[in-house]
């Protein structure tokens, strides 16, 4: 059986210059466990209580606390302490070794949670699940080697920074919607959820590939995940937008050579887009799974979900609105732990399609929504019993943690199917 990876030198280095020089311990922030051999986590747990309780820390008070606890035979006794402050160095190699003694246990937690998931998956019913368990667990893992939080004015003064880099543009500014005429409506940043709300056929799946495309456009590679259609269908809408072509004119071919031109020039601006359209994924877990490996692989800085209400979960026999709460609050966790703005479709009830919808009646939602930065509703008057949708559509902002709220007009062009102002 191989010996997990430690350094032990490095970890007698590192308690013998606490040893010598306690200020050791004010810059190195390690827990007793990224020790390897027992002994040194005990010493070193003495070590840290005796500097909290502002005490000194040296060959006499360690020994006396040690011989408290009972330890002091297991860790060697008083000549395994003086060997240690004998061979110490200064506070600056104590960095050093320090360094060294994280990365030795990182690398033992990376093989004990490796070896969690080789097991798990040989009885795996849902192979994916445990591929995002994974995934979550080395986040956590590469998070947990983090140093200090910053303190209120380190944040204030990097919030600052990025201001300024965004001016001079050495950094990409908020992510905007894209669609003509909610210019100002609602800007994305890094670990927002948006939530984007709507009745069957108002137009909330190409609301959402309008504003993946502009994403695309305006350096913020994308993916969108589509759990109602193929792939192919969404790049029929793309082209029809791009091109300001009808989708049946085009499906029944035809196409006006003018139009067909359109096409051919579309396609080669599109060319290379950093867009992906992703529909063989249907549950949280694969999605998650999926989002991680492409945000730390290609790059990808946004995600767009269609719909909510489609998506799958391990757990099962859930009541509905649970399932979207706890659907939101895991989307929300991922979006901030990636870095990256979300925006999540979801499909509203009957009772939403005859009147204006708000927070107070969206029924199953509420609870979702709850997890969102923001959330925003697209509304379409009927214009008769026959249910026809009137073009003229309410772009409703009736949660937002960053901006403000409004009611902002925009029109839906059934021909190309694509939204612009009004």
């Amino acid at each position: 059986m191989r010996v997990p990876p430690h350094d032990q030198a490095a970890e007698r280095e590192l308690l013998g210059s606490a040893l010598v020089d306690p200020e050791v311990l004010d810059v190195v922030d390690l827990p007793p466990e990224a020790f390897y051999l027992p002994s040194h986590r005990k010493i070193w747990t003495v070590m840290r209580a005796l500097h909290a309780q502002g005490k000194p820390v040296d060959l006499v008070t360690v020994s006396e606390r040690l011989t408290h606890e009972g330890w002091l035979d297991e860790v060697g006794g008083p000549t395994y302490l003086v060997g240690l402050s004998e061979r110490a160095g200064t506070a600056a190699h104590a960095r050093h070794y320090a360094g060294i003694v994280r990365r030795k246990w990182a690398a033992r937690r990376l093989i004990h949670v490796a070896g969690e998931a080789i097991t798990a998956a040989y009885d795996a019913d849902e192979p994916l699940e445990v591929a995002g368990q994974l995934e979550q667990a080395l986040v956590e893992l590469d998070r947990g080697d983090a140093e200090e939080p910053p303190t209120l004015a380190e944040a204030a003064a990097e919030a600052y920074a990025h201001w300024r880099a965004v001016r001079d543009g050495d950094a990409p500014a908020p992510l905007t919607l894209g669609v003509p005429g909610l210019e100002r409506a609602v800007f994305l940043e890094p670990g927002d959820l948006m939530m984007l709300l709507a009745s069957t056929g108002v137009g909330k799946s190409v609301f959402s590939l309008q504003v993946a495309q502009h994403a695309g456009r305006n350096d913020w590679p994308t993916v969108y995940y589509s759990l109602e259609m193929v792939a192919r269908q969404h790049g029929e809408r793309a082209l029809a937008q791009l091109a300001g072509v009808q989708t049946m004119r085009a499906r029944t071919g035809h196409l006006a050579p003018t139009e067909e031109q359109n096409v051919q020039r579309v396609l080669q601006q599109i060319a290379g887009l950093p867009v992906w359209l992703e529909h063989r994924l249907d549950t949280i877990e694969a999605i998650s799974a999926d989002l991680r490996r492409r945000v730390r692989k290609t790059g990808v800085r946004f995600a767009v979900i269609d719909y909510l209400g489609l998506m799958e979960s391990a757990k099962k026999d859930e009541r509905n609105y649970l399932k979207l709460q706890r659907l939101t609050a895991e989307l929300k966790r991922l979006a901030v732990t990636l870095r990256i703005p979300i925006l999540v479709v979801h499909q509203l009830n009957r009772e939403a399609e005859t009147e204006r919808p708000t927070m107070k009646n969206i029924a199953d939602s509420y609870g979702a929504t709850r997890n969102a930065d923001v959330v925003a509703a697209i509304w379409r008057p009927r214009l008769d019993e026959e249910g026809a949708l009137s073009n003229e559509a309410h772009f409703i902002v009736m949660k937002n943690r960053s901006g403000q709220q409004g009611d902002y007009i925009v029109r839906y062009d059934p021909r190309t199917v694509r939204f612009g102002a009004a």
